[in-house]
């Protein structure tokens, strides 16, 4: 399966990107490379690098407003980007939307589309020697000018932004920039800022992120980097040895916007561990009972007692989540199950949850009768006691002080 590990999803959510390897097809990346020509002055020629170098000359430079935007050594060409087997290749790569998934909480995000097919001309220098200045200039997918006045929910909305190599990207190639963790500062400044002074701040965090440590990126013809939305980023500046294009296609995943902000970034994602994902919950085979629901008050508070934190009444779009094989006992657990009050919460003989539920793949693999059944137990399945340490043994209650394996 192409899943995103735990440690990567940690990775990207601390550092503000992640890169994959090798995703995207190779006839349909060749594509894209032919199709750029069309966007081409007549004196560049697809066999002669030479002719390639970079900046644009003044005639054949024109507006950032134009589907083919030809500005310094930038060239935009957006005049594809709705063709259909460009979105096939990129925004709509059911892998890439797998992860990007995982990321933001499936079902939560909207493909928004394919900007189009961004080139880096190259310098007439080499990294030792940079000839007509590449300056990096990081910013954030945000509008500087109007950070005073736009919504919160709009300001704050995650989303992950996606730069596909269609070619290969040597070091120094110019393929993509990012500055790492700064969209974690980006996130805490606009919460703690407001009105014009937003902007300003803004402004000298963009300023000061310019001298601070980036990465470079470079690689093979297909890769794709991810990044946070708030994440100070640029296209790299084309200084590679070798005289080559940089050709890759952008694409964006945003979010709906968000109803309540949270006070941190680190809240955005989790509370005290930092690595659990505001959406996207799936709550699956529990046995709740002396509570309400699942969904309801055991989350709304757990882990600091802060009311409204996961339910809808709370934050609404920020805990969402499904559920499937739960069972709910109220204040009867004595209905269904053996022996709560000493931890054997197995079903009892005859109990309705045997047999009710509905295969999952991977939680309920392995069940007894005609289907799963409700809650933490499959009856005539291994017994076990709840907690850190304990485990379970076939037909016997586990000693929860002996330990895990």
């Amino acid at each position: 399966m192409n899943r995103l590990s735990t440690e990567e999803i940690s990775f990207f959510k601390r550092e503000g990107y992640l890169i994959k390897r090798g995703v995207l097809d190779p006839d349909l990346m060749a594509r894209a490379r032919e199709r750029k020509w069309a966007g081409a002055p007549d004196r560049m020629k697809p066999d002669d690098p030479t002719t390639w170098i970079g900046p644009w000359r003044p005639e054949e430079e024109t507006p950032e407003s134009e589907e083919n935007c030809r500005v310094g050594h930038y060239w935009q060409y957006r005049a594809p980007a709705r063709k259909e087997w460009l979105v096939r290749m990129t925004v709509a790569n059911p892998i890439i939307v797998g992860w990007v998934g995982q990321l933001l909480g499936e079902g939560m995000f909207e493909p928004e589309g394919v900007r189009g097919i961004y080139c880096m001309l190259p310098s007439s220098g080499t990294p030792d020697k940079p000839g007509v200045s590449q300056k990096l200039v990081c910013h954030c997918d945000v509008n500087p000018e109007k950070l005073h006045s736009t919504p919160f929910q709009r300001l704050l909305k995650a989303g992950v932004g996606a730069v596909g190599l269609i070619a290969p990207i040597p070091p120094n190639g110019g393929a993509f920039t990012v500055w790492p963790g700064t969209h974690k500062i980006i996130y805490d400044l606009m919460i703690r800022t407001e009105g014009l002074a937003r902007n300003e701040a803004y402004k000298q965090r963009i300023i000061d992120f310019n001298s601070d440590r980036h990465v470079d990126g470079w690689g093979g013809a297909g890769d794709v980097l991810l990044w946070h939305r708030l994440l100070a980023h640029t296209a790299g500046a084309n200084r590679s040895e070798k005289l080559q294009l940089r050709e890759a296609v952008l694409f964006d995943y945003p979010q709906p916007e968000a109803e309540k902000p949270k006070a941190s970034y680190t809240e955005l994602w989790s509370r005290d561990t930092g690595e659990w994902p505001s959406q996207g919950h799936r709550l699956y085979n529990n046995t709740v009972f002396n509570c309400r629901d699942v969904g309801t008050r055991p989350y709304n508070q757990w882990p600091d007692h802060t009311p409204g934190y996961w339910s809808a009444d709370g934050y609404g779009n920020i805990y969402r989540y499904t559920k499937i094989n739960n069972l709910f006992l109220s204040r009867r657990p004595a209905a269904q199950l053996e022996d709560f009050a000493n931890k054997n919460f197995s079903l009892e003989t005859g109990a309705p949850a045997i047999d009710s539920g509905k295969p999952v793949t991977g939680i309920t693999n392995g069940f007894f009768g005609e289907a799963p059944d409700l809650g933490a137990y499959e009856s005539g399945g291994a017994r076990w006691v709840p907690g850190g340490r304990g485990r379970g043994e076939h037909g016997a209650a586990a000693g929860v002080d002996e330990p895990p394996r």
